[in-house]
């Protein structure tokens, strides 16, 4: 078979975070187009940096339940902290690789280590390209590296480095897949093969409509973020919030943070989730959220409420948020899917809030039309096919 050998560099594999990793991976592993393995340069998943055995081991097989091709790989150990992955190969000795690389581990089906035999490399995120293993091997030339670019992770508007890192991949002939407007545009003043396929892999197909059982249910409101920071619009969901409470104090309304466990500070009740797993995560939105906020300020900043929204939008949640980086222009979305706004209105949020309080067939037909757009946008023929293509091009 004329397959694609295609090496995959990435720093926290496996595990169960990132919706967009799993599905781009998992089809990767599946496809018969490619024989794929993974190569993990600094593994930087947290409990791994204690290095305690058990803990590894437990994660590690936790982590390997998202993606089921995997239980045929073996793992091939350079770094001796890991010898405990040992216990996962079936067939071979994964230790006996100790120190003949760089890097932490590799994951293959195969029985020894050829970088040469390999068509094409595929890094996830700017500071994955940079590693020190991976540049190892990605600077000598053997096939042409994709490096694809989510905000953070070695890329920033506000690096002053982040010229010099371009130059780094310019310079290696390779190219550069941005995921958001704003980074193919920077990409694009030093790179000569850029392309733009905006947001990540989240669906996998067509997902069941949410369920309601009458319209006199109550109502349900979240908003996402690990930290309480400036650039996330926090401060103006929580004036969203004290205002909605005051103003519409018999409401069955409920505000929900996701990802921050709780705060003393605040004078609004609010229902904190802390940091979820995905399935725990995708429940909530499919089962109880009904309108995903996301008030992102700042044209410059790292984070978008488009990508971090997607999740919420495929399981039918209604989106009321700012674009600072203009990803609305490049999907459309109508007043019929979402309520989209620069800068981020608290006045309009509520008023349309209270719309779909009052109005069960708004909220329904929002909801439906919404996860579609999602499942459009997010869906493989956005996502992983132009991927592919792009892959094939440069073989």
């Amino acid at each position: 078979m004329n397959h694609i050998r295609l090496l995959i560099f990435d720093l926290v594999f496996p595990r169960i975070y990132g919706r967009w990793r799993t599905v781009e991976i998992n089809y990767f592993l599946s496809s018969p187009e490619f024989e794929t393995d993974i190569f993990i340069p600094r593994y930087q998943v947290e409990v791994f940096r204690y290095f305690e055995e058990e803990n590894i081991v437990t994660s590690f097989e936790y982590y390997y339940k998202p993606y089921p091709y995997l239980n045929d790989y073996n793992i091939l150990i350079f770094n001796p902290q890991f010898n405990c992955l040992n216990r996962f190969n079936k067939i071979i000795d994964g230790t006996k690789y100790n120190r003949k690389y760089l890097g932490d581990f590799l994951l293959t089906k195969r029985f020894k280590v050829d970088f040469r035999s390999y068509h094409l490399g595929y890094t996830i995120f700017l500071a994955t390209y940079l590693r020190r293993a991976a540049r190892e091997i990605i600077s000598k030339r053997y096939w042409p590296t994709i490096c694809k670019i989510y905000p953070g992770e070695g890329f920033s508007c506000f690096d002053r480095n982040v010229g010099r890192r371009f130059t780094i991949i310019k310079n290696d002939h390779n190219v550069v897949i941005g995921t958001q407007r704003f980074v193919t545009e920077i990409a694009s003043r030093y790179i000569d093969q850029v392309y733009s396929i905006y947001g990540g892999p989240l669906s996998e197909g067509k997902k069941e409509t949410k369920r309601w059982e009458n319209n006199n249910s109550d109502f349900h409101v979240c908003f996402t973020a690990m930290a309480f920071v400036p650039q996330k619009g926090s401060d103006v969901y929580l004036q969203l919030v004290e205002k909605f409470q005051k103003d519409y104090p018999n409401y069955k309304v409920h505000f929900h943070v996701i990802g921050i466990k709780s705060s003393p500070d605040f004078q609004v009740n609010i229902i904190f989730h802390g940091h979820l797993i995905p399935d725990d995560l995708n429940k909530l939105y499919h089962d109880t959220i009904d309108v995903y906020v996301s008030p992102n300020r700042n044209n410059n900043s790292n984070v978008d409420g488009f990508p971090l929204g997607g999740k919420a939008m495929l399981e039918g949640c209604i989106p009321i948020i700012s674009d600072p980086n203009i990803c609305n222009k490049d999907f459309g979305f109508t007043e019929e899917e979402a309520l989209v706004m620069n800068p981020f209105e608290i006045e309009k949020a509520i008023e349309l809030i209270v719309k779909l309080v009052n109005n069960f067939d708004l909220r329904k037909s929002m909801s439906v039309k919404i996860q579609r757009k999602a499942e459009r946008i997010f869906g493989p023929e956005n996502q992983l096919y132009p991927v592919v293509d792009i892959m094939k091009s440069l073989r």
